[in-house]
């Protein structure tokens, strides 16, 4: 995969518009500018998880003895549920989820950061491609991604009036359609290496 696909897959994968109604809801009771400041240290924190699995993912995967056609088949499934997540999410609202934390405390890490960023599906195809491809190349890839990732989070307030609750449901219904399709071809590669290695 070129490096551009790599990111493309890192932002996809992040869904950082499905998460506007998160953001929003979990930062709607601070002032404008310290959401802000907020939204800039969460992404940071998230790039710097993402960033640690790049470079110890091989030596998580050697610990546990873990094959690449089962992380590969691993990484589809839970990028599939991923994208089933996103596909069928029509019923959630604005008051779904983490809002109640909202007004008891600064979210800090948790749940900006992770999961709703940095993820498990995002982690693990992280380490995924991190194992297959140059940690040049993924970390670049990272950073790629990162650029609209941040944008889009950090214009949470101004997208959530501009696309509106039903744009926002098709947006990442959209996106989880592509992802679903990510996560079948990579299924299908980890079961193609896996009869592959009993033969």
């Amino acid at each position: 995969m070129s490096l551009i696909q790599v990111a493309f897959v890192f932002f996809l994968i992040a869904n950082p518009l499905g998460n506007l109604p998160g953001f929003v809801s979990l930062l709607k009771d601070f002032p404008f500018q310290r959401q802000r400041q907020i939204l800039l240290r969460e992404m940071f924190f998230a790039l710097c998880i993402c960033l640690f699995f790049v470079f110890f993912g091989d030596l998580l995967l050697n610990m546990l003895m873990v094959r690449t056609f089962t992380l590969t088949i691993g990484g589809g499934i839970v990028l599939l549920l991923t994208a089933l997540g996103m596909i069928f999410s029509i019923g959630k609202t604005e008051t779904d989820g983490p809002q109640e934390t909202a007004t008891l405390r600064e979210p800090f890490v948790v749940p900006i950061a992770t999961p709703l960023i940095a993820g498990g599906g995002l982690l693990t195809t992280v380490m995924l491609y991190s194992h297959q491809l140059p940690k040049a190349i993924v970390t670049i890839a990272l950073l790629l991604a990162w650029i609209p990732v941040f944008a889009i989070a950090f214009a949470a307030p101004y997208l959530q009036k501009l696309l509106g609750r039903r744009g926002l449901a098709a947006t990442e219904q959209l996106v989880g359609m592509l992802l679903l399709m990510i996560a079948c071809d990579l299924i299908s590669r980890g079961l193609g290496a896996f009869i592959h290695s009993l033969t």
